[in-house]
């Protein structure tokens, strides 16, 4: 049986519900989408400002959605290369701001080469390979990291490299003091002997 549902507007017609991890590429999104579009439109209506359409983990999503009743959707990356092969990923024809991308001139010839080329990337599996390689895992949590106190550990170190500091420009001007002591003195003499003779 063919999937229909392929746009945000097949979504909102059956009524389905859609949910992501919150603060991900896939929240923002559906956040800046295209003013007017269906899936604007299904996000100021569903999902802002509604906690219960975020997950914390992309591994709660996938639990939620197999525990779901079939009428649940996962708005986010390709899960086959992370391992959930029983989903099945759509395809969907709203079209969404992408950072990456490749321009070519107007009728290039090297748009079939290129083409050609990234087809055989993911034919091959090599895409799935180098995204199952080097992203984040399932249940990597997203979340932003607290500022470090600066307490005596994260501060020692200047402090104790100034204290030598002071501690050789003393040694320094002792030294320069017991040689001019001793230039002065011995001029000293040397003025003495002169006057004696």
């Amino acid at each position: 049986m063919p999937v229909l549902d392929r746009s945000f507007d097949d979504i909102i017609a059956n009524g389905y519900t859609v949910f992501t991890p919150q603060a991900t590429a896939s929240s923002e999104m559906l956040k800046n989408a295209k003013p007017g579009s269906a899936m604007q439109t299904y996000y100021q209506s569903s999902m802002e400002g509604n906690p219960d359409a975020y997950t914390a983990t992309i591994e709660d999503s996938l639990k939620r959605l197999m525990a779901g009743d079939g009428t649940s959707f996962y708005f986010g990356s390709n899960l086959s290369p992370l391992g959930w092969t029983e989903l099945v990923a759509l395809e969907t024809t709203d079209s969404t701001q992408s950072q990456i991308g490749w321009t070519f001139q107007k009728d290039s010839e090297l748009t079939a080469f290129f083409n050609y080329h990234l087809f055989n990337i993911y034919e091959s599996g090599l895409w799935a390979k180098t995204f199952h390689d080097w992203t984040y895992s399932p249940s990597e949590e997203f979340w932003s990291a607290d500022a470090p106190s600066l307490g005596y550990d994260n501060t020692s170190f200047p402090f104790v490299t100034l204290a030598w500091l002071i501690f050789a420009a003393l040694i320094t001007l002792a030294i320069e003091r017991l040689w001019l002591f001793y230039k002065l003195r011995k001029k000293a003499r040397l003025g003495s002997k002169q006057f004696l003779e």
